[in-house]
């Protein structure tokens, strides 16, 4: 029987909060009221939808993970739950957001049908985003950066404009910094199956070098979003946190295990996102 640290590594729960705080920017950025129906079902489906692309990811991967020096991540590769529950389960949270999203507007339920193919691509052969070089890492910023917001969007009526585009870019560029990051503890492992990763590619120096550069790129972005009044003062608060993630950047390449740095790192993102949003209001 799985253990609740089975269930842990088998969704990882604690990745749905970034998700939940994009999906609320996307919806912030219309400056609707939050008193909607649709934005909780809507809060719903994105919940569902990134559940869903852990647990597929795990069912492609198994004979890759059984390979890993951190075995302990990857719940099916341990034999805590078979292929097949994996599957089923993953089928049944894309069934119910589905369902879900027909009670929304047809751009909601455009955008979950995207959302189903971008799943799928990222992990099942034969396209195996996660294998390509740089497209893996454009793909995540699309998948987790990009879907939550304009799904948020989707669930009520809206003007796109300039500003709420590069208000995107932000998580879309948060999002694809730390994939780059989460992945450099994985290099030796993807190296050793021969897995065509750009961390695998290319290493750690210039995996630090590219989220540092993503980083900075959606600094950039804030600040000209609050000289254009679309963001409050806070934030310029919030940059001061993204200058100090940026400055730790250069800690990581100099550390042999770029993890003893995530808990620092985990709480400046924190309370940077916190103000980002705030700043919305």
């Amino acid at each position: 029987m799985p253990s609740l640290s089975d269930w842990n590594y088998f969704i990882r729960p604690n990745l749905i909060i970034p998700t939940l705080a994009i999906y609320l920017i996307g919806y912030l950025s219309s400056k609707n009221s939050l008193f909607d129906l649709n934005f909780y079902l809507g809060g719903i489906i994105a919940t569902l939808m990134y559940a869903a692309s852990i647990t597929i990811n795990h069912y492609f991967d198994y004979k890759w993970d059984k390979k890993s020096k951190d075995l302990y991540r990857f719940p099916i590769a341990r034999g805590s739950f078979s292929r097949k529950f994996a599957l089923n389960f993953t089928v049944l949270l894309i069934i119910l957001a589905l369902v879900f999203s027909f009670r929304l507007s047809s751009l909601s339920l455009t955008i979950v049908i995207l959302g189903i193919f971008w799943l799928f691509a990222y992990s099942a052969p034969p396209l195996r985003i996660k294998t390509k070089p740089f497209l893996e890492i454009f793909w995540n910023g699309v998948g987790y950066g990009f879907f939550p917001f304009y799904l948020a969007l989707s669930t009520l009526n809206f003007s796109l404009n300039l500003e709420m585009v590069l208000l995107s870019l932000i998580p879309f560029c948060v999002v694809a910094s730390g994939h780059v990051l989460l992945q450099v503890p994985d290099i030796q492992t993807d190296r050793k199956t021969k897995q065509t990763t750009t961390n695998a590619l290319y290493g750690k120096q210039f995996a630090v070098k590219l989220s540092r550069a993503l980083i900075g790129f959606a600094g950039l972005i804030i600040f000209y979003l609050w000289y254009v009044g679309f963001l409050n003062y806070l934030a310029l608060v919030s940059l001061g946190f993204g200058t100090l993630i940026f400055a730790m950047h250069k800690r990581l390449r100099k550390l042999k295990d770029v993890r003893k740095a995530f808990k620092a790192l985990q709480v400046a993102y924190v309370v940077g996102g916190i103000l980002f949003i705030l700043s919305i209001i």
